[in-house]
């Protein structure tokens, strides 16, 4: 049974996601690879969304075009029976071909669509490396023309740096709902978020898909899964892997309860909380069912001013459920983040945090880059944005030395930056590295190995 349980004798109402599939010869080798690969995540979370959700019933069908087009399946499939056969690329980028065919499928004589009544807007998803090589226009005014493409969802997903950003525009009308991944992480990240937009535009949701991307900025797939959950029934669930109770002037001012949430964007060497990235270390709460645990601790929080501290992992990226515990309670709420996340989420945040526990690692963007596997840009914005909203009073900015990453004159130097910004409450301190407890140390086997497979700039982020 699903979250919102069982729906007897209710017609199934149904949705249509067409994806049309570059196979020119240009996506040979790594590129089609990664695709081949990652596209199971996408139908795996689109039955997640099917199963989740009783009165919905999700149909699947792809459009492979190059000089030709061809369909992978004779028929539309329902999710559950739907099974992905490996893409092989030949030939050149005839766009034009596909519109005419997929004019044809969106109707109900071309078996694609059937009542309108009965269906939702249909989802078409175009993926493809480059620009069509052919005189597309035609077809492409036919589809303009057609009813169900006008109000379908259209979402563009471009492989690579050559990208025609002109085509893409001409095909989504909406420069916001593509994106363009030069790495198999990115795609990976990028077909997950892919099925999270098609729950979220059952519900109306008006968020733009690269907007969304930019949010679900954390890669634990079982927590995602209930991020796709939350966006269907309207609860919130935040995944947590420890609390601890009773902590005196560790995690904030006062008594404080340490809530520790998953999921972590960064790969730092020496990761204390490895924990946080784990598939099965977590339970499931409402804030409800927090404000319910804690709420035992309530006098020793009102006597001594403190409250509740949300570490991690990087707590910042449960910010909704967050912000829906302050709302049952009047406690403090202090937050323990790295502030590598995108800055609407810091300026959500910002409303009702009293307090803000910063580890910044280190200030220059190569050690930092080095040290966690991520640059350290959005840092940078949020401190800035931190410091213009004089907020510096209500953060404490920690800067560790790193052994093998950083010296004392790294560290001195990251302090003269943020004090530059107007921040005078820093901590300098030594990490301790015991490199036999791997509760100190990230084993760098915890991840796969494969998971990058092709990548054509070296660089992270979005164009």
């Amino acid at each position: 049974m699903g979250l919102i349980g069982a729906l007897e004798g209710v017609p199934r109402r149904k949705l249509m996601v067409f994806l049309l599939v570059d196979k020119s010869a240009s996506m040979y080798g790594s590129r089609v690879k990664a695709l081949n690969k990652y596209i199971h995540d996408f139908i795996s979370y689109l039955k997640v969304s099917e199963e989740e959700n009783p009165d919905l019933q999700i149909s699947i069908s792809v459009l492979e075009f190059s000089t030709d087009f061809n369909w992978m399946h004779d028929k539309p499939l329902l999710i559950n029976d739907f099974f992905w056969k490996e893409i092989s690329p030949d030939g050149l980028t005839n766009f034009g071909k596909a519109c005419t065919e997929l004019n044809r499928k969106l109707t109900r004589n071309g078996g694609g669509m059937q009542s309108p009544a009965g269906m939702y807007a249909p989802v078409l998803i175009l993926i493809s490396d480059g620009s069509p090589t052919d005189d597309y226009e035609i077809g492409l005014e036919l589809l303009e023309n057609n009813n169900w493409y006008k109000y379908a969802h259209r979402l563009f997903i471009g492989i690579g740096n050559d990208v025609d950003s002109q085509f893409v525009y001409e095909f989504t009308k909406e420069e916001k709902n593509s994106v363009i991944v030069r790495n198999s992480t990115e795609m990976k990240h990028v077909f997950k978020c892919l099925a999270q937009y098609v729950a979220q535009s059952l519900f109306g949701n008006n968020t733009h898909f690269s907007d969304l991307i930019e949010q679900n900025d954390m890669t634990d797939e079982k927590e995602y899964i209930y991020s796709v959950l939350s966006s269907m029934t309207g609860s919130n669930y935040a995944a947590i892997w420890a609390i601890s109770r009773h902590r005196i002037h560790t995690d904030g001012h006062g008594v404080t309860s340490l809530v520790a949430l998953s999921g972590c964007d960064l790969s730092c060497k020496y990761c204390i909380n490895p924990t946080c990235k784990s598939n099965n270390a977590f339970s499931l709460y409402t804030p409800t069912d927090l404000y319910n645990e804690l709420k035992i601790d309530r006098l020793y929080f009102e006597a001594t001013d403190g409250g509740i501290t949300f570490g991690g992992g990087e707590p910042c990226f449960h910010y909704k459920f967050i912000k829906s515990f302050n709302d049952i309670c009047n406690w403090k709420i202090t937050i323990e983040s790295s502030l590598n996340v995108p800055n609407y989420i810091i300026k959500e945040l910002s409303e009702i945090v009293d307090f803000w526990i910063i580890d910044i690692k280190d200030m220059n963007p190569v050690i930092y880059k080095k040290y966690t596997g991520k640059n350290n840009r959005k840092v940078l914005e949020n401190l800035e944005w931190l410091a213009t909203h004089n907020l510096q009073d209500r953060c404490v900015i920690r800067i560790p030395r790193i052994p093998e990453y950083n010296n004392t004159n790294n560290q001195k130097d990251s302090a003269e930056k943020v004090k530059s910004l107007g921040f005078n409450n820093i901590e300098l301190f030594d990490y301790v590295i015991k490199k036999n407890d791997k509760s100190y140390s990230l084993d760098s086997s915890s991840f796969s190995s494969d998971e990058v497979e092709w990548d054509e700039t070296g660089l992270e982020g979005w164009v």
